[in-house]
């Protein structure tokens, strides 16, 4: 009967170090799965940003050349992960993206050197309605339809 146990041991032995080595073996994979896919996102997210920030820069530079009161609509779709965008009254747009080193921030210049952009866009992801208006000979307003 002694023999059918020392079978039975080392078999539950070498079943426990096959397992034990499968787990471990797997553990890095998953690990290298989800860091690459958070790579992904974020550069998924910031190839959106890059596309909006075109969207809202050509419709703003078309509307400043039309001259006022040229008004125009458009419709963009906010990524995830944007944290705030900022427009100041200069000829640039700024999107903050949430990353997992740290916020980062990403310029779109308006092409037309004299168009200032004003007005506010809500950062929440999604889709949004944007009125975009020359309201002078130096000045854009953008404004979501959303808000």
């Amino acid at each position: 009967m002694s023999r059918f146990m020392n079978k039975k041991a080392q078999i539950s032995m070498e079943y426990l170090l096959v397992a034990g080595f499968a787990f471990l073996s797997i553990v890095p994979i998953i690990i290298i799965f989800f860091t690459q896919s958070q790579n992904f996102n974020q550069d998924v997210t910031l190839a959106q940003a890059d596309k909006v920030m075109s969207e809202i820069i050509d419709a703003a530079d078309t509307v400043f050349y039309q001259g006022a009161p040229s008004t125009t609509t458009i419709r963009v779709s906010i990524p995830n992960y944007v944290d705030d965008v900022v427009i100041d009254g200069s000829q640039s747009i700024t999107f903050v993206i949430k990353k997992t080193s740290g916020p980062d921030t990403f310029n779109a210049t308006s092409r037309a050197a004299i168009a200032n952009l004003t007005g506010g866009l809500d950062f929440a992801a999604g889709l949004h309605t944007l009125r975009i208006q020359a309201l002078n000979d130096t000045f854009v307003n953008i404004t979501d339809m959303n808000r």
